[in-house]
């Protein structure tokens, strides 16, 4: 789609971010916002009712349906959109929805116009676009994976008792393991993740939200 105009859905929650970015990618050239909501339900409706960007630039923390969700069931539909997701925190659990919805871009909000204007045209050329902090997040991995997803379901229940500040014996009696078990575990989880004291597993763990009983099946 080399020297064509792009068409752009701007989605996120803030009116000041919305504007901003219309104005500024405007101004960039080459891009026509056919317009902005504040809402993935909202990007929903306005595609259903037969909005056509080739780009939807969007937020994943706002209120409402989940921005991947409405994705996928956008894909589904057959609506030929490309999505762009912008998110304010770089999260493993968030990085991995996204690759396993086979996203095309994903940035920062910190990255500035010029890289998100070459972003957005990467993705419409059929390419794939990751901010820096992304692909370092996703360094040392075979294919596009999240750290998080690297993990099976019991190295997670492991790394939360860790993160809980249990000892290896408390583990083993908490999970019905042997301590061996318990500590073979651990070093899986520490080579998967690249971290290497229980300090930062533990921070891993709270970052991710991999505490919190919402995410119990992560």
């Amino acid at each position: 789609m080399t020297g064509a105009r792009i068409s752009l859905m701007i989605v996120d929650d803030h009116p000041l971010v919305r504007d901003s970015l219309s104005y500024f990618l405007g101004a960039e050239g080459g891009f026509d916002v056919l317009g902005s909501v504040a809402t993935a339900d909202a990007c929903y409706e306005a595609l259903s009712e037969g909005v056509d960007p080739d780009i939807v630039l969007m937020d994943i923390e706002m209120p409402g349906s989940s921005a991947f969700r409405v994705a996928m069931d956008l894909k589904k539909q057959g609506h030929r959109a490309r999505f762009v997701f912008l998110t304010a925190y770089l999260t493993d659990a968030n990085l991995g929805e996204a690759l396993q919805l086979g996203v095309c871009g994903y940035l920062l909000k910190q990255a500035d116009v010029k890289d998100l204007a070459d972003a957005i045209r990467e993705v419409a050329a059929g390419r794939s676009a990751f901010g820096p902090e992304v692909r370092k997040r996703l360094e040392g991995t075979a294919r596009l994976v999240s750290r998080v997803s690297l993990m099976t379901a019991r190295e997670k229940e492991v790394l939360r008792c860790v993160a809980s500040d249990l000892s290896g014996k408390e583990i083993a009696v908490k999970l019905g393991l042997s301590v061996r078990t318990v500590d073979r575990h651990k070093a899986n989880i520490m080579e998967k993740l690249k971290i290497h004291s229980q300090v930062g597993l533990t921070r891993f763990a709270v970052a991710e939200g991999l505490c919190d009983p919402r995410f119990s099946n992560v």
